[in-house]
């Protein structure tokens, strides 16, 4: 049932990506559905929002914008880009052989911004199919626990509820949480300030590492 669920994810977000890209004004970066294998039960499911793209770094091919099936070993534990990296420093490259991740948009964007200016009917039955898939896939996979990346990742998300567990700034300033424990989908979630691009003071960052380390219990 699992490999059917993930065949079927691909190629169906496929059908859509060739029906939807020519109405995309030229941002049609393509997508990415999984960061790596397929784990049953994985430890941790990381959960972002979109995939970034670097123009003229990240050109690819019209076939290579459609892959067919996931990586074969997880992003996070080897690619060089802020947010893998910043993942390893919560845990080792050798922890994290049992986890999986993907997005609730599974289509690239060069930027928020820019993602806008494609016509609301497109990003929203893009935006509507991912969400819908991701769940299904992590529901499929069934996650002992579920990361979210972006404390907006998760507000985006219908039917999470918020619970108690957090973690507060360092600065006075800021009064919302940099992590807060949630549940997502059945399954105990954290959700994390985003560690790539928020200006995090150093002590917050290594608060939110500590906070997740002991979370996951790994």
């Amino acid at each position: 049932m699992i490999d059917t669920k993930y065949r079927t994810a691909y190629a169906e977000t496929r059908e859509l990506y060739d029906r939807l890209a020519p109405q995309m004004g030229g941002k049609d970066y393509g997508y990415e559905i999984l960061y790596g294998p397929e784990v049953v039960t994985p430890s941790i499911f990381i959960l972002g929002y979109q995939p970034g793209y670097r123009m003229k770094i990240d050109e690819m091919t019209e076939e290579a914008k459609r892959p067919a099936g996931p990586p074969t070993t997880l992003e996070y534990a080897s690619a060089t880009w802020p947010l893998a990296r910043a993942l390893r420093s919560i845990w080792s490259a050798d922890r994290m052989n049992d986890m999986m991740g993907g997005n609730i948009n599974f289509f690239r964007a060069v930027s928020v911004n820019e993602w806008t200016t494609i016509p609301l009917p497109v990003r929203r039955e893009l935006q509507e199919h991912s969400l819908g898939t991701i769940q299904q896939l992590v529901e499929v996979y069934a996650p002992r626990r579920i990361l979210v990346i972006g404390l907006d990742t998760l507000k985006r998300i219908p039917g999470h509820i918020i619970d108690k567990g957090h973690v507060s700034s360092i600065d006075p300033s800021r009064h919302n949480p940099i992590a807060q424990e949630a549940t997502l989908w059945g399954k105990p979630a954290l959700a994390v300030t985003h560690l790539s691009g928020a200006r995090l003071k150093a002590e917050d960052r290594q608060n939110i590492y500590n906070y997740a380390r002991a979370w996951s219990g790994i």
